[in-house]
């Protein structure tokens, strides 16, 4: 029996391919944010090809390109080892360091948060944070691909939120049912039904917008329950 041959991994074109497709790596932005460094460009996407290879003409990334030339013919290629190369494969290595750690950090004072460490403990390098915090599906501002941590509810807050307001649209209802000008119209025999635009005219705009602040205030109380994570962005 012949055994079948292994396809050689190459981590350029095989397993950073995964990676982009999987998290989106090429769209990463890495910060540097050292207020002792004086680059052209204080941003990096370490996971784009933006550089031309010189062995085959193809996009590779610019750290690549520069082992590479350094690796196959240091003597011609001494300019390829700058401080530009030295910062793209650090950053490409600070944002696949995050990632395999997969870290998160919980907070309990809502989407508000500033305790989240954008430099995540390097002297060197930031990375973006997403904050926009939705109920359910998420909501994803223009740069949510470029963050590389994203600030979310917990599963078990959105749940406690999604049964919190159920409750309190009931308690609405009861609210309008036991108010005198409602009990007053259906001793006339004046509302058969308890659809929202008979209790309006019965009611008046001003009780109305009573009762739903009443619902509102009970809602600010329930924001210090609020619990966030801070957590990798895997799309």
């Amino acid at each position: 029996m012949v055994a079948k041959s292994k396809k050689k991994i190459q981590y350029d074109y095989d397993a950073l391919e995964h990676l982009n497709n999987s998290w989106k790596l090429e769209n990463k932005i890495v910060i540097i944010s050292h207020f002792n460094s004086f680059m052209k460009t204080n941003e990096i996407k370490p996971f784009e090809k933006n550089e031309n290879s010189t062995f085959n003409g193809n996009m590779t990334y610019s750290w690549n390109n520069s082992y590479q030339n350094l690796k196959h013919n240091r003597a011609t290629s001494l300019h390829f080892g700058n401080i530009k190369y030295m910062f793209d494969i650090m950053a490409a290595l600070f944002v696949l360091n995050l990632y395999y750690k997969d870290e998160s950090f919980s907070y309990n004072d809502g989407s508000k948060t500033t305790n989240f460490a954008v430099n995540m403990g390097s002297d060197i390098f930031s990375i973006k944070l997403h904050k926009s915090v939705g109920f359910g599906e998420e909501i994803k501002n223009i740069d949510f691909d470029e963050c590389v941590y994203l600030l979310r509810y917990t599963n078990d807050t959105i749940e406690n939120i999604n049964n919190w307001e159920s409750e309190v649209n009931e308690n609405i209802w009861e609210l309008f049912k036991t108010h005198p000008k409602y009990i007053e119209s259906f001793k006339k025999n004046d509302m058969p039904n308890l659809g929202i635009k008979s209790i309006i005219n019965v009611l008046g705009k001003d009780d109305i917008t009573n009762l739903f602040q009443q619902a509102q205030r009970e809602c600010l109380i329930k924001l210090k329950d609020l619990e966030c994570q801070a957590v990798i962005n895997k799309n």
